[in-house]
């Protein structure tokens, strides 16, 4: 219906949406907002014709459930966490900057948005999947599996919109895209398999979409931070013994193999040389190059920068340059586009509050594998610095998770 009305007549759809998510709130249909929000975040990142009108939901959406939060903190529903004041003066640089934008309310639009995110994240979703003993973290992740399962089912309904050139994106923009959606589906389908037990069928069938997903879509970084945290998962759940043979044998002979063989001609003789396109491993896709540009441009505004979606907005004046390059889009880094935005200063403020959060990660054997995880897929695209996406929401939902592990294990097992 939203889809219908979306490409008749948008203004329509945002007040439909305004209605009927007030009206869940209202009346106490949490959950129910909360599945509408997350698909309209999955649904933003599609590229698929006529979901223009999505971009726009993203924000009736979460502003609906941020004033939520907001009041359900002064009716004091539930108590207000104190490392959110820890984020204050990350979002007080980010206004100094965004008022410096070339596009000023763009960059405070999304900062406020950002903040909402987390605030709604760490206070309002916690509470309701413990007030549903968990039902509410089994409902995202199958919803996860429907986004997948369509996505596959587009292959013979309408391949144009499943690929991407010669590359499978299911419902997501880009292949890479997917891939960072698999990786944090992955990540909440192994808490759910901890938290689960008897949810081991569900369980099967989704980690079997992700992986077939994630196949198709050729992503080299999801297929490695997958592996990565199934690595560490194995050596971190069954005690420190493990967790140090890791650390002091397993880890320093991979550096040691690394180094001494020809990796890319090794693929190559496997087989897999195409598949992982080992030609552009030396040079990132074009990766390393914006990295360069954007470190350069930096330094115009090393302590303090412009704002929110400046890193989007400078890269678009670099496209015609680009376009001869291998490269398009922007600079492709969470951390650098983090300095960029908000100089220096704000990525030194944002990144202590993040190490607050993942120090308050309760349980061991997911420390380890989602903070090293995390810093991988960050490190090679810049979904860590946006709000409104399909896969902030579902990493901020593990952490939230991971920080209340032992409460909501309790709650689920009663």
């Amino acid at each position: 219906m939203f889809y219908i009305l979306g490409n008749i007549f948008a203004p329509l759809t945002y007040v439909l949406l305004f209605f009927v998510m007030s009206f869940w709130l209202i009346k106490g249909k949490h959950e129910t907002a909360v599945i509408a929000l997350i698909l309209i975040l999955a649904m933003g990142d599609s590229r698929m014709p006529g979901m223009e009108f999505d971009k726009t939901l993203r924000i009736i959406a979460i502003l609906l459930i941020g004033v939520q939060t907001i009041v359900d903190l002064i009716k004091r529903k539930y108590a207000f966490r104190k490392v959110m004041l820890m984020s204050i003066p990350f979002f007080l640089v980010a206004i100094v900057g965004g008022l410096r934008s070339p596009e000023p309310g763009t960059s405070l639009s999304k900062m406020v948005s950002y903040f909402l995110i987390l605030l709604v994240a760490f206070h309002y979703l916690p509470y309701h999947i413990k007030r549903t003993k968990g039902e509410l973290y089994l409902d995202i992740l199958k919803l996860a599996a429907w986004v997948l399962l369509v996505g596959l089912m587009f292959i013979l309904i309408n391949y144009n919109v499943a690929y991407l050139l010669a590359r499978y994106r299911g419902l997501m923009g880009n292949p890479n895209g997917l891939g960072i959606y698999c990786t944090m589906i992955f990540m909440m389908m192994m808490v759910g398999r901890s938290l689960f037990p008897t949810e081991k069928r569900f369980i099967y069938i989704l980690l079997g979409l992700i992986l077939f997903s994630v196949l198709l879509s050729e992503s080299r970084t999801s297929l490695g931070t997958i592996g990565i945290f199934s690595i560490l998962y194995f050596f971190y759940k069954s005690g420190k013994a493990r967790k140090w043979s890791l650390w002091l044998f397993f880890l320093p002979v991979g550096f040691l193999l690394f180094e001494v063989f020809d990796y890319e001609a090794l693929l190559k003789s496997m087989g897999l040389g195409e598949y992982l396109r080992v030609e552009s491993l030396s040079t990132g896709t074009g990766r390393y190059l914006a990295w360069e540009i954007g470190w350069r441009h930096i330094q115009e505004n090393f302590w303090i920068g412009r704002g929110f979606a400046y890193e989007e907005i400078f890269f678009k004046t670099q496209k015609g340059f680009l376009i001869s390059t291998e490269h398009q889009g922007g600079i492709h880094n969470s951390y650098l586009t983090f300095i960029m935005n908000n100089g220096i200063i704000g990525f030194i403020l944002i990144a202590f509050f993040y190490v607050r959060l993942f120090s308050k990660i309760k349980i061991e054997k997911f420390r380890m594998p989602v903070i090293i995880t995390v810093l991988i897929s960050a490190n090679f695209e810049s979904w860590l610095t946006s709000s409104l996406n399909a896969f902030t929401v579902h990493f901020l939902v593990v952490l939230a998770i991971l920080m209340n592990y032992y409460q909501i294990e309790k709650t689920i097992r009663k």
